[in-house]
């Protein structure tokens, strides 16, 4: 109870009646489905589609041969997550047997805007293309208005988008039917937006709504953009941190909300012949955050849930962003080059000029993020999560990974937290939220029947619920020479009375070696015990690991094992590895307990 209230309280009242009113609506929906559709009778006419984003329009595929395979096609095959379904026609689009984030990739039509980016790669209609009327027609079919995930509104803000580009692409696959269709479907989003959850949801809705709104002319499509774009600046200036972050501090989702900035910017290019300063602004931002964070290999943190395979690679975000700011066609491929082709009939100035590479500071300290990034000479980089884990009322992707980090040799992962591998509420995606999955230290109070109740820096929970939430209380870091040194501490464990600190020194050696030093100092009221964890990289041999401890006397009962572990690749994506657990017990009073690991350089 005191966690659901927690929880609550940090949500907020006014969110938690929009999210009533949103659920209720919903359900009232699916049991009056003609209510809305009577309701809405007159805005829900389709208006004028206008003729915009010209070069989109690819006249030189081949696609005469759609016309007489799509009545032959009787299945299809679709992989998400790793996973692969053939589906009979019709297709049955709300399969209980699914999982959900399975169930919502077959909604997104992402497929579609692959198979259009190939298409413009090769100069040839892409195979899958011959289903896209086919399975147009099937959504329409299958899915009644305000009924299944296809209603949902995340669901809807990535199918209109895909819709759109299928349009703007190929001309002769629009119908009177079809255009009915996605009118309703962003008439719909207008009406019922996640705007109760905020973040990357929120932005999505206001990105597709902005960006279909712009597909039609009528006073109804003009008054869903200026609430769109009014909405969207003033969420942009509240989720976007000083840093440059976006407010869920997860790299992956920060990447995938830029991308979708940056195509949102050149439509209204293209169909405004605007390009508002505000819009730059955020763009610029989020983009000299990007640069910053980029790894060696072209990786980036995983900090809270930040599956890689759900964005672009970071430079083609990189390079798209820049061409927009420098209002430049790009060399990418697909969609993102031909939109950029706007700024060569575009009269609109651009005043910046943006290298595609910067020089990245030794010491990245994103205070607002809650991230310190160190890159050390032999290419070593040593990422830190130390600042505040998510907004209050929105900790839907945080993990407890306060005080967690990863350290990497060329982008290679030689300790590293366990990542994102699916969405659910189930065992494993608890497990690859808690502290276990990453390089924490958790505490339980000792009791006589020896059960542990492991308290944690963030109290997660379900799918996407935290109850309490850590703060930082403390944070210092300097460097000596060859020598760094980051002494950081939190407020997590204060309701069983303890306070805690964790220092972590780094020294890189004239042949490239590193040793990796972690103290923790605890200081309790309480009989305690201790959980330290080290997960490191996939195909490291442990004996690779020399490592030495040592600790205060009172520490006591000191066990440590090797155990299997995994670190995910992303969706339905795991490997293999080794993880190292120390535990050990303490009576009240402070403690220190201090891990040296020697990492040689040769050895990676």
């Amino acid at each position: 109870m005191i966690r659901l209230f927690i929880t609550l309280k940090d949500i907020g009242f006014r969110r938690l009646c929009l999210r009533f009113r949103h659920q209720s609506l919903r359900v009232f929906y699916s049991i009056n489905p003609n209510y809305w559709l009577i309701r809405n009778k007159k805005l829900i006419r389709t208006p004028t589609w206008i003729a915009a984003l010209k070069d989109l329009e690819n006249h030189d595929l081949v696609i005469e041969n759609i016309k007489n395979l799509e009545n032959k096609i009787k299945k299809i095959s679709f992989n998400f997550q790793e996973k692969e379904r053939k589906l009979d026609f019709p297709i049955n689009w709300n399969n209980k047997s699914w999982s959900r984030l399975w169930q919502f990739n077959l909604h997104y039509f992402d497929w579609a805007r692959i198979s259009i980016d190939k298409s413009f790669e090769n100069n040839n209609c892409d195979e899958k293309l011959i289903y896209i009327e086919n399975l147009i027609n099937e959504w329409i079919n299958g899915n009644s208005i305000g009924l299944g995930d296809g209603w949902h509104s995340y669901t809807l803000s990535l199918r209109i988008r895909n819709w759109i580009w299928i349009f703007r692409t190929f001309p002769n696959f629009i119908t009177p039917l079809r255009l009915n269709s996605l009118w309703i479907q962003i008439c719909w989003l207008y009406k019922n937006p996640e705007n109760f959850i905020g973040g990357n949801h929120w932005l999505e809705n206001l990105i597709t709504l902005t960006i279909g709104s712009l597909q039609f002319k009528n006073n109804y499509s003009d008054e869903i953009y200026f609430y769109s774009i009014k909405n969207l600046k003033k969420e942009l200036n509240t989720q976007i941190l000083k840093d440059g972050g976006h407010e869920e501090r997860s790299a992956a989702y920060h990447i995938l909300i830029l991308d979708r900035l940056i195509e949102m910017a050149f439509v209204i290019q293209d169909v405004k012949r605007e390009r508002p300063i505000w819009l730059i602004r955020s763009i610029e931002k989020m983009l000299n955050w990007l640069l910053l964070i980029e790894l060696k290999e072209q990786k980036f943190p995983i900090f809270n849930d930040s599956p890689i395979d759900i964005c672009s690679d970071i430079k083609t975000v990189q390079h798209f962003a820049i061409s927009y700011l420098n209002n430049t066609e790009n060399s990418l491929k697909g969609i993102r080059r031909m939109l950029s082709k706007i700024s060569k009939n575009s009269e609109l100035a651009s005043h910046l000029n943006y290298a595609s590479e910067i020089s990245k500071p030794e010491i990245v300290d994103l205070d607002d993020t809650g991230w310190l990034i160190l890159r050390l000479p032999n290419d070593w980089e040593f990422i830190y999560k130390c600042g505040k884990s998510c907004p209050n009322h929105l900790p839907a992707h945080c993990h407890s990974d306060l005080l967690s980090f990863d350290l990497l040799k060329k982008g290679k992962p030689i300790i590293a937290e366990c990542g994102t591998s699916l969405y659910g509420n189930n065992k494993k995606r608890e497990f690859e939220r808690s502290g276990a999955a990453h390089n924490v230290l958790r505490l339980s109070l000792l009791k006589n029947n020896n059960h542990k109740n492991w308290i944690e820096p963030i109290d997660i929970w379900d799918n996407f619920r935290a109850g309490r939430k850590a703060r930082i209380t403390n944070k210092s870091y300097k460097k000596i020479k060859n020598k760094f040194s980051i002494r950081v501490s939190h407020d997590g464990f204060k309701n069983i009375g303890v306070s805690y600190e964790r220092i972590i020194n780094l020294k890189r050696r004239d042949n490239g070696d590193m040793e990796l030093n972690t103290i923790e100092i605890i200081t309790s009221k309480k009989n305690l015990i201790a959980n330290q964890i080290i997960n490191f990289g996939p195909y490291l041999d442990p004996s690779l690991f020399p490592i030495s401890i040592s600790n205060s006397n009172s520490i006591f009962n000191i066990k440590s094992f090797w155990y299997d572990s995994y670190l995910s690749l992303g969706f339905g994506k795991t490997i293999p590895r080794k993880s190292l657990c120390y535990e050990f017990t303490m009576p009240k009073g402070k403690h220190e307990f201090s891990s040296k690991i020697f990492l040689r350089n040769k050895n990676f």
